[in-house]
């Protein structure tokens, strides 16, 4: 398969190619800098290293998330996005086709502290500022589902602070939030019908699905839950659709997680899709950057993408 942007067109400024790291865009940089030091967490972030922080509902788990595992999640999405090891070129390509250019609709879920969205919209940003790809008009409608209000806040002020950067790329963003919680069967229906009215009118379609296996596995929910996924993959396959689901490359993601969902899908949409493709899971690792101190981390990621589309 051909790539849409190759591994040598990743500018410098989101990939350093001779020492193999990812560099956040510097506007997600700062706007992660400053609402930790509004709320008083820049000291911590800056200066504790902490692992296993998977976030929640409550205040105290978000703002533990955001201080130690934000920058890493955005490494994720970017690695999987701009794919400077040519590992996932089928997920990248997926991503760059829906995001270059004319108007998407982006449903991130659960989208917590907004990690995933602000990522790819800095990347398109940069590499639109770069002259890496066309800076066409792009309309971006996106619909962030989350259950943690401290999560969707911090997300609100972060959009606020770079949708400048944004806007002078030719890029321009709607943002909509959805409280949703999975476990419940009346919230996941009402985010759909969210995802149905607020997508309808645009011409491509991402469901954005990421950082589940904490909940799934660890705390072994996917059989309470599953149902609810089915409501969502079934009403939002449709035309010029795709659904890219990514986790972190663990052994519980790769061996146990990842195997299982796509037996589920593959049973449970298999007449209604069409479609008996392998559904690959495609894995790649790379250090980054941690944005705040000399520091450098690693990041990996295990993501399949979904065929939703049918006519």
């Amino acid at each position: 398969m051909n790539r849409l942007i190759k591994v040598q067109d990743i500018p410098e400024t989101l990939w350093e190619s001779n020492n193999q790291k990812l560099l956040l865009p510097e506007s997600l940089v700062e706007s992660w800098k400053n609402i930790l030091e509004i709320r008083g967490l820049l000291q911590q972030a800056t200066e504790e290293t902490r692992t296993g922080e998977i976030g929640g509902i409550s205040e105290e788990d978000t703002h533990n998330h955001y201080s130690f595992r934000f920058n890493g999640s955005c490494a994720r999405f970017q690695l999987t996005f701009l794919d400077p090891k040519d590992d996932l070129k089928e997920v990248s390509n997926a991503f760059i086709k829906s995001l270059a250019g004319y108007d998407v609709f982006i449903a991130d879920i659960p989208s917590g502290t907004g990690a995933a969205s602000l990522t790819l919209l800095s990347n398109i940003a940069q590499l639109r500022k770069e002259n890496i790809i066309p800076r066409l008009p792009l309309s971006v409608k996106i619909l962030a589902g989350e259950i943690s209000s401290t999560a969707i806040e911090i997300f609100q002020q972060a959009f606020d602070k770079i949708i400048g950067t944004l806007n002078s790329q030719q890029i321009d963003v709607e943002l909509k939030f959805q409280e949703w919680n999975i476990r419940d069967k009346d919230s996941t229906s009402q985010l759909v019908k969210q995802i149905t009215l607020y997508g309808n009118d645009s011409s491509d379609k991402i469901l954005l699905l990421a950082n589940f296996t904490g909940f799934l596995e660890k705390d072994k929910k996917w059989d309470e839950v599953k149902d609810q996924f089915g409501e969502i993959f079934r009403h939002f396959s449709g035309k010029s659709t795709v659904a890219i689901w990514l986790e972190p490359n663990m052994n519980r993601v790769t061996k146990n997680f990842w195997p299982r969902t796509k037996k589920w899908f593959k049973k449970t949409f298999n007449k209604l899709l069409g479609s008996d493709e392998e559904l690959p899971i495609e894995t790649s690792e790379a250090y980054y950057n941690h944005g705040l101190r000399e520091a450098i981390e690693r990041t990996g990621v295990a993501v399949v993408k979904f065929n939703t589309e049918r006519t």
